[in-house]
């Protein structure tokens, strides 16, 4: 008896807010926009303001891309 064997995908929760703070200051990093990258980078960027994090954040509507760039 042959079993077919299904392969699953781990689904996880991206961390926004660290993934932010990863970026070195004046360094931009490109993200594929994909599901909700653009509301939870958009909403770590205003949580992270308090704190005294700063991102300029472009998207390229063409490409599909999100490039950020860590101001402070």
């Amino acid at each position: 008896m042959t079993t077919k064997t299904i392969v699953s995908e781990i689904k996880t929760q991206p961390d926004y807010p660290e993934t932010l703070r990863s970026i070195k200051i004046g360094d931009t990093r490109s993200f594929k926009m994909t599901g909700r990258l653009y509301q939870g980078m958009y909403s770590a960027r205003c949580r992270l303001r308090k704190e005294g994090f700063d991102f300029l954040l472009e998207t390229d509507v063409e490409k599909n891309l999100m490039h950020v760039t860590r101001i402070s």
